[in-house]
């Protein structure tokens, strides 16, 4: 939120309103984002044959093959969802600024929509590199425990697609943990019978998995489009003499009791325009979930 010189004379802002612009703007975007982002996942899930998987397993790495239909995916994701969540925060952060010039003056627009291209194509190839890194993991770990079957293999991965490495881990682990139970308290059962109830274990930990990183990805894309448009917005704003140039940015945090160490430790910190925070960026978010704001105020 901006703070402008006359504002400030006229008796202030309420900080609250601060905060809360942004977390109603997660409120109204993040469910339809979540629920494309699972759906993206599931549909790569059942795209993804056993015997591109067991191609994956016997050769030791994720095949390029797998790698060009999950590019080719998240970059469909990425023009029909993220896109238009990214300039609905842009156009919210410039809202001030419209309001204000009766829609005379959008700083920075241009610059902005640059920015949103740069970064589409960036998330695509971080996601892809993200989910290639963790079958692979699963790919070297399975082979050190010599795990049965390049199949048992592949029904262990397949719930995983979407998940970073740790959550991927962690759903193996499950499935194993299960796998391997069953077999100890059942000495009859068969092999492949404790493998599909496994596999079904899995899958629906997975769900909760995949709900849980989605709603990590909204939320930390709307604060970061959010956060990055408006502080674009300010500084295009001080180049055309809208506002001034000694206008400083403060911190703040969400101001409830989710908020983490960090975000509480940068709660309050006033800089100049220019200059990092001690978390390494110009403005939140400071990490994953991260739901920090920055005001601006014309000094």
């Amino acid at each position: 939120m901006i703070i402008f010189r006359n504002d400030i004379q006229k008796g202030g802002k309420d900080y609250e309103e601060v905060a809360e612009r942004l977390l109603r703007l997660i409120n109204q975007n993040e469910p339809r984002m979540v629920y494309f982002l699972v759906r993206t996942w599931k549909e790569q899930e059942s795209s993804l044959t056993y015997k591109e998987l067991r191609e994956a397993i016997e050769g030791g790495a994720v095949t390029e093959g797998m790698m060009d239909k999950w590019r080719q995916s998240y970059s469909k994701l990425v023009a029909d969802v993220m896109l238009p969540n990214w300039v609905s925060a842009i156009e919210s952060a410039h809202d001030q600024f419209r309001e204000r010039s009766n829609g005379l003056y959008d700083p920075g627009y241009d610059t902005m929509m640059k920015w949103t291209r740069e970064h589409a194509a960036n998330w695509v190839v971080d996601i892809t590199k993200d989910q290639r890194l963790a079958i692979n993991g699963l790919i070297q770990r399975a082979t050190q425990l010599e795990f049965q079957t390049s199949d048992a293999l592949a029904r262990a991965i397949r719930p995983t697609i979407g998940l970073y490495p740790g959550q991927a881990t962690a759903n193996f682990n499950y499935y194993q943990r299960v796998r391997d139970t069953l077999l100890e308290n059942n000495p009859n059962m068969r092999v492949r019978t404790a493998e599909k109830r496994a596999k079904d274990a899995a899958i629906k930990y997975g769900a909760k998995q995949h709900r849980y990183r989605a709603q990590m990805i909204a939320r930390t894309e709307i604060a970061a489009a959010y956060n990055n448009s408006e502080h674009e917005a300010v500084k295009q704003a001080i180049k055309d003499r809208i506002m001034l140039p000694t206008t400083e940015k403060t911190w703040l945090d969400a101001g409830d009791n989710r908020r983490c160490e960090i975000c509480k430790g940068l709660n309050g910190t006033s800089l100049p325009i220019g200059q990092l925070f001690t978390c390494g960026f110009q403005v939140p978010p400071a990490h994953p979930h991260c739901r920090c704001v920055v005001i601006y105020v014309e000094k």
